[in-house]
């Protein structure tokens, strides 16, 4: 008995190690409120979102988190003659949430050069669904304390272990996990503004 047991918890170890889980994203109808909450956001303690942005100058593409703020500014460089319809052309795209970019000013705005996708492939695989479950636990519990935990806490281990090693990837994915988060307005540390889904 003891050996059969044995064997399915290899064979499920090896099942896990050689075909990783796949990575599942929030519901698009929650993505899309998470955006227009987020891009409500013009304040000095700004929203994380994740928007997919299309460089039209050189034909590329890349999904990046960036700061409500940054965004509605990037907005403002590429489209300096709408500036007072900038609101309805956030909100009009939060569906899909694809924004185009010709404007090299409004491209570094949001970093778009600068940011590594390759690290999102690696940490997606990296973090496996038991992961992730811990993560909305902390992230939920951060929430209703409405105060920065210490980040060595036990209670808050995975979340700010993450946190620390990848910094904003680890907010872009869990952006897209469904857990919406913000930059402190007083000395830009990550706040949780609202848990909207949790990993099943």
């Amino acid at each position: 008995m003891r050996v059969k047991l044995t064997i399915i918890i290899i064979c499920c170890f090896l099942t896990n190690s050689l075909y990783p889980q796949e990575f599942i994203s929030a519901d698009s109808s929650i993505l899309k409120d998470m955006f227009e909450l987020a891009f409500k956001n013009q304040s000095t303690g700004p929203s994380y979102l994740v928007i997919n942005a299309i460089n039209e100058i050189d034909n590329t593409e890349k999904e990046i988190c960036t700061t409500s703020t940054d965004l509605y500014w990037a907005l403002m460089m590429e489209y300096p003659k709408c500036i007072d319809k900038i609101d309805s052309l956030g909100f009009a795209n939060s569906n899909s949430r694809t924004f185009y970019f010709a404007n090299i000013n409004a491209l570094n705005k949001i970093d778009y050069y600068n940011y590594d996708e390759s690290i999102l492939n690696k940490l997606k695989p990296e973090i496996n669904n038991s992961i992730w479950k811990k993560i909305s636990r902390e992230a939920i519990q951060i929430q209703k304390r409405q105060i920065k935990p210490k980040h060595n806490s036990r209670k808050t281990f995975h979340l700010y272990s993450y946190l620390n090693e990848y910094g904003i990837y680890f907010i872009h994915l869990m952006f897209v996990k469904g857990i919406l988060t913000g930059s402190s307005c007083l000395d830009g540390s990550l706040i949780i503004n609202k848990v909207f889904q949790t990993s099943t």
